[in-house]
Parts: C-alpha cells; sequence; structure tokens
C-alpha cells in the first residue's frame, strides 16, 4: 500500500510540471471541406473528404444542366452559377419578375419565357441591352454558353458582345456573336481570359434594346497565384504548386500541426518531436491502473485531437 502511494505522488508531482497547451490554428492554406471559405481554392470533389488531396480520386461534383466539374483537382465547371448579377432595365415588373440573377439559378425552360430568365431592357431609351456577372473574384474563363427563349424570339439574342474584365476600363473581348440563338449555344472564347466580371451586350438587330438570358453558364476556374508556391515547385493556375511532399497539401501550404499531447496524470505516452494530420499519440496506464477510454488519441483535420482523452483509475483490489 505504501509504494502505492509512494508512485502516485512522483506520478503526480510529474503531473503538476506538465501544461495544457492551447489549441494551434493550422497555417493559412488549411483547407477544411467543411467550411469551404477557409479554403484557398474551390472544392467540387464528389466526396467532400478529398478536397485536400486535389485529386478527388472519387470523380468531382454534378453541376446544374449537366455542366460538371472536371479537370485538374476538379477545378473546372460552372463558376458563375449561384453569383450576383445586374442588368439594364427601366421597367420594374421586369425588374421583379425577371431579375439578373434569374440567368445564374441553374433553372431553365427552354418552351417560353418565364422567371427562371433574366431579361434585360431599355424600353424608354431604346439603349442596348446590357448584363453584368460578377464571380467574385479572379478566375480564368474558357467559354461561355447561353441559353435564351424558344418561342420566337431568337432574334433578341443575336449580334452581342460578350467581354470580361477585372476594372470596367480594361475589358477584353471573349467573343463575338453575329447570328441568332434558336436555343443555346456554347461560344469558346478567343484565348482563356482572365478577369471577375462577364459582360454581355447587345451590339445591332431588332429589338437591340431587349434580350432574354434564360441561363449562362461560365465555364472555367478559379485563378491560383503561382508566385505562393515555393522556389523550384512546378505550379499551374488550375490547382498550384506540385510535387509537394504531402498528398494531401498539393499547394504546399503549411503542415496541419496538433499541439503537444497532454499530460493525463499517471499515464505515459509516446513522443514525436511534431505531429501531422492523423499522426497518432497512445497513452499507457501503469500496473494497478486502468484507461476508462480510448489510449489512442488521432491528430484531426481541424488540427485537434480526436477522442476524448484517456483517465488512469486505479483498479479495485477485492480480498
Amino acid at each position: 500500500m505504501k509504494s502505492f502511494i509512494i508512485a502516485d505522488l512522483v506520478r503526480l508531482s510529474v503531473a503538476l510540471f506538465c501544461f495544457y497547451p492551447g489549441v494551434s490554428k493550422a497555417g493559412p492554406g488549411y483547407c477544411n471541406p467543411e467550411e469551404e471559405q477557409s479554403c484557398p481554392f474551390e472544392c467540387h470533389c464528389a466526396v467532400k473528404s478529398e478536397c485536400r488531396s486535389g485529386t478527388c480520386p472519387s470523380g468531382c461534383q454534378t453541376g446544374p444542366l449537366g455542366y460538371n466539374w472536371h479537370g485538374p483537382g476538379c477545378q473546372i465547371g460552372n463558376v458563375g452559377f449561384g453569383k450576383s448579377a445586374r442588368m439594364t432595365v427601366d421597367l420594374a415588373n421586369y425588374e421583379r419578375g425577371y431579375p439578373a440573377k434569374a440567368a445564374l439559378d441553374g433553372r431553365i425552360t427552354l418552351g417560353t419565357i418565364d422567371h427562371t430568365c433574366a431579361h434585360p431592357i431599355l424600353e424608354h431609351s431604346r439603349l442596348p441591352a446590357e448584363w453584368w456577372a460578377d464571380l467574385g473574384g479572379l478566375y480564368k474563363i474558357y467559354s461561355i454558353t447561353i441559353y435564351g427563349r424558344r418561342d420566337g424570339f431568337a432574334f433578341r439574342l443575336q449580334q452581342f458582345d460578350l467581354t470580361i474584365y477585372n476594372q470596367s476600363n480594361n475589358e477584353v473581348l471573349c467573343n463575338y456573336q453575329a447570328d441568332e440563338i434558336a436555343t443555346y449555344k456554347t461560344i469558346t472564347c478567343r484565348r482563356p481570359t482572365v478577369g471577375r466580371h462577364v459582360h454581355f451586350k447587345r451590339r445591332g438587330g431588332a429589338q437591340i434594346y431587349i434580350t432574354g438570358l434564360c441561363e449562362v453558364i461560365i465555364t472555367g476556374h478559379k485563378l491560383y497565384d503561382c508566385s505562393r508556391c515555393p522556389p523550384g515547385v512546378q505550379c499551374d493556375d488550375v490547382i498550384g504548386c506540385r510535387d509537394c511532399a504531402k498528398s494531401y497539401q498539393p499547394e504546399c501550404w503549411p503542415d496541419i500541426i496538433c499541439p503537444t499531447p497532454a499530460c493525463v496524470l499517471y499515464a505515459d505516452h509516446t513522443h514525436q518531436s511534431q505531429y501531422y494530420y492523423e499522426d497518432t499519440v497512445t497513452y499507457t496506464c501503469p500496473g494497478g491502473y486502468k484507461n476508462t477510454s480510448s489510449t489512442t488519441l488521432k491528430c484531426g483535420f481541424r488540427g485537434r485531437w480526436l477522442d476524448p482523452w484517456p483517465t488512469c483509475i486505479r483498479k479495485k483490489i477485492f480480498t
């Protein structure tokens, strides 16, 4: 009995020198699939937990109207879906009933006009109809697919420019469409063009002051800044840095690190200099004590240790 008490006092004195460090935050490249706003790239893996790999082995997400994500890291797709938009309009009923954002809502009715279409209109001034999409950041855009009405108004969807820009005084022409679009058409940019805004503007033809955009599919990818990569590391602007040491850090981001494991009264645990994502620590209770929970903890995706900390309690001795 005396030896147990002495051993307990020794372990307790060691525990008093231990501290419980706060949970460290992961580096700026840390990507949590449940909180995509923390990611420097947009996650479009079919399985969210694969987003950190940059490879999406289970495939890519599906997109509205069959425009699915594809390409390296599933980064190429309809980057306009759900984004904000505005248009020229001078009729209140058109602004309310056929708003600019309807062209980016992923819904379409090809048969006739309905509220899934945007209708820029300048009935009074008869100036050219215009429409803008704001992607919220810089994207490289490859093509723009436009769906129009199919009820005899194709003449309103002809002779227009599609331009892309970041600053309004520096618009770059994606392409010009001369002929009428009876149902839909994919217009490929003359060259991949970088910008935040997409601008549609009629240039001629009948009823130049009005058009119908039932859906606009903007195909591209978010632009990755290769200057963030370490020197000598291969990079492209789709997925970023290549050839990184850890497969779950294709962008060469700072490692996801868990804090030093806490001291547990009476327990010993394995040691290493640094604990990265999916590393483990194992706690061992001494003779005469038992563990009340898991003996092994894993470093989790949020830079926190998973599972409850173990507790060593004295075994009951029956005499």
